[in-house]
C-alpha cells in the first residue's frame, strides 16, 4: 500500500478568553484541545505537561510552571513536534475601583476600596490558577498605630490574608481593601504598611506557593483624624465629616 495519510493538527485553547484561541502561548494549568483530522489513532510524548487521547482530539494539560513545553504526536509512522510557551502570572492591572463609605461621621476611617483587577499577562488564560495574599506583619508602625492596643491591626493574617481564591472569567480578580474606624484621641496621627507578597498555584497543587509580585497596603492617619489608605497605585482619603476623595497616585 503506497497511499499516504496526511494528519492535520490544530491546538485550540478551551477558554474563550483571550479571543485568540488558536495560539502556541498558554498560561500555567491552561487546558488545550489538539484536534486531529482525520480521526486517527495517535500516541503522544510530552516533556512537562500531560496529554489525554480523546479519540477526535488530544486534551493537553499545560504544565504547572513556566517556560516551554514540547508535545511529540505520532500517527502511524510519522511524528510531529508541537512547541508551546507556558507563562506564569506576573502581576495585576486595575480595571476599576469603587468606594464603599461607612455612614459613621466624626470617627476617623470607615471606608473600603473595591478593586476589579486583571491578572497579567493578558494574552493567556489563568482560569485554573488560585491566588493568595501571604500574611505578614507590619514592622514600621508609628504614632497612633504603635500603641499596644492596635497590635492586631498590624497583623495582616488576622485581617483577611492567607485565604486562597480562584481566578475568574477573563482573568478577573476582586480585592476588597478596608480602612477600619480609628477612635480618637489620634495622638498626632500615625501610619503603618502591610507588606503583601502575592502567590499563585494551579488548582489542586496543595502546599505549592509561587510568589510573583508585591501589592503592599499602607495606612495613614492625620492628627485631625483624616485617614488615608493606599494600594494598587490608588489613594483613598476620608475626613471625619465624611468627605471622601480617591486619587490615582501612579
Amino acid at each position: 500500500d503506497d497511499s499516504m495519510t496526511v494528519v492535520m493538527l490544530r491546538a485550540v485553547a478551551v477558554e474563550l478568553w483571550p479571543t485568540n484561541m488558536v495560539r502556541r502561548v498558554f498560561g500555567v494549568g491552561e487546558v488545550v484541545s489538539i484536534y486531529k483530522t482525520p480521526n486517527i489513532s495517535t500516541t503522544e510524548v510530552v516533556s512537562r505537561g500531560v496529554c489525554e487521547d480523546k479519540e477526535t482530539f488530544i486534551k493537553y494539560l499545560c504544565p504547572h510552571s513556566g517556560e516551554s513545553d514540547t508535545v511529540v504526536i505520532t500517527a502511524k509512522d510519522c511524528s510531529h513536534t508541537m512547541e508551546f510557551s507556558i507563562l506564569e502570572p506576573s502581576g495585576y492591572s486595575v480595571i476599576n475601583v469603587n468606594p464603599n463609605i461607612s455612614a459613621a461621621v466624626g470617627t476617623s476611617g470607615g471606608f473600603e476600596m473595591l478593586f476589579n483587577l486583571r491578572l497579567l499577562p493578558h494574552r493567556v488564560s489563568f482560569k485554573n490558577v488560585e491566588l493568595v495574599e501571604l500574611p505578614r506583619t507590619a514592622t514600621d508602625a508609628n504614632g497612633y498605630y504603635a500603641q499596644p492596643s492596635k497590635a492586631n491591626l498590624l497583623d495582616h493574617g488576622k485581617n483577611g490574608a492567607g485565604k486562597w481564591g480562584k481566578v475568574g472569567e477573563w482573568n478577573v480578580v476582586g480585592d476588597k481593601t478596608r480602612m477600619g474606624e480609628n477612635e480618637p484621641p489620634w495622638l498626632g496621627g500615625g501610619s503603618f504598611t502591610w507588606p503583601i507578597p502575592n502567590a499563585w498555584r494551579v488548582e489542586g497543587d496543595v502546599g505549592v506557593t509561587n510568589t510573583f509580585c508585591n501589592t503592599d497596603q499602607r495606612f495613614e492617619l492625620d492628627a485631625n483624624g483624616t485617614a488615608r489608605m493606599m494600594k494598587f497605585g490608588y489613594t483613598g482619603e476620608r475626613t471625619t465629616n465624611g468627605v471622601y476623595r480617591q486619587t490615582r497616585t501612579n
